[in-house]
């Protein structure tokens, strides 16, 4: 018995009823997941947000996007990320490579 019977649809219904109650077990795709994560972080940056940290000192939101972001990062170098979902990083967001800029922010308001 595996999301994979309930895909194929060979799970007895009775099962897929009861499963049906957990809130865990009808997971999206992962390619939904990933365009869905994609969606957070250009919401996270519009917000005027600086890009996601991905170390264990932040957390929430910032944390989780920080992680998938650095993986994708990680896979464009290795050259593991798939063309598609580089095109749609480029378009979204063009500068997602390059991330955070060293040293302190700019100040955003004279004195």
């Amino acid at each position: 018995m595996s999301r994979r019977d309930a895909a194929a649809g060979t799970l007895a219904p009775a099962y897929c009823d009861g499963l049906a109650a957990r809130l865990d077990w009808q997971r999206p795709p992962r390619a939904v997941a990933w365009q869905d994560r994609l969606a957070a972080l250009a919401r996270y940056r519009a917000a005027g947000h600086d890009w996601p940290r991905h170390k264990a000192a932040v957390t929430g939101e910032e944390h989780d996007l920080g992680v998938w972001l650095h993986s994708q990062r990680q896979k464009a170098r290795r050259g593991e990320l798939e063309p598609d979902k580089a095109r749609a990083l480029n378009e979204v967001l063009p500068d997602w490579c390059t991330g955070r800029r060293r040293g302190r922010r700019p100040r955003t308001g004279t004195v």
